[in-house]
């Protein structure tokens, strides 16, 4: 708990006396979440809210991760998110500025359909989100949807990832454009024979976006497909190819 209270304080900058009682309160219905807890506090700084404030709309929308596991047990032992967990992370998207701005949402939503925890260059992003700055960027990693590094690189949390794809249902229309930018990078890196710490980090985006759109029955999906497989057939891993 008294590590959280720093946490909370640190990314809320709330350091007031009168608001250590309803951060307590708000670390409980976290259920001491570390990213859930830097979340709300970006949340309450960027949102312009009181600590009371922001509690007051936890209880208000049902919020309380108390006494529920990020993740059960899959089907082979395998972990996997626990949907009621997700299902309360994603109603501080009722309380966040996010939603009613178009261009913060739609740069969440295509991030969430790329590899978790695996950085990306800020004008990689610029080109395959197809954004005119990087304020969108910039202002979600503001908000702490997004994470940057000291490289300068940014990535997402895998629990966040799946938070706004449980809200946000992928559509491949949706990517399309998205899509067309990776299969023309996937073609450009096989056919350069760009190398392999090129190809490991595109190949894994690629894979993740791929695995959105497992069903789809569009054309540019089948050739996203293709040159992944030109990609692993570059890379020596015929299998996979």
């Amino acid at each position: 708990p008294e590590k959280c209270l720093e946490i909370y304080q640190k990314y809320s900058n709330d350091n007031s006396r009168e608001s250590v009682e309803y951060i307590e309160k708000i670390l409980i219905l976290a259920d001491y979440h570390t990213q859930t807890v830097e979340l709300l506090a970006k949340t309450q700084r960027s949102s312009d809210l009181t600590a009371e404030e922001l509690h007051k709309m936890l209880i208000d929308n049902g919020f309380s991760l108390a006494g529920i596991s990020e993740t059960v047990d899959g089907r082979h032992g395998n972990d996997v998110t626990n949907e009621i967990f997700i299902e309360h992370l994603a109603k501080i998207f009722d309380i966040t500025t996010i939603t009613p701005d178009e261009k913060l949402l739609e740069a969440l939503r295509l991030f969430s359909l790329l590899a978790p925890n695996e950085p990306i260059r800020k004008r990689v992003l610029k080109n395959w989100f197809s954004l005119d700055n990087l304020n969108p960027v910039n202002e979600l990693i503001d908000k702490g949807w997004l994470k940057e590094d000291a490289n300068n690189e940014i990535s997402i949390h895998p629990v966040i990832s799946e938070v706004v794809r449980y809200r946000y249902p992928a559509e491949f229309e949706f990517a399309q454009e998205l899509v067309n930018k990776i299969i023309d990078e996937l073609k450009d890196s096989y056919e350069k024979e760009s190398g392999i710490s090129v190809w490991n980090k595109l190949i894994t985006h690629s894979v993740a976006a791929a695995k959105s759109f497992n069903k789809s029955e569009h054309e540019d999906y089948a050739t996203l497909l293709n040159n992944i497989g030109g990609v692993y057939d570059s890379m020596g891993d015929y299998n996979k190819a």
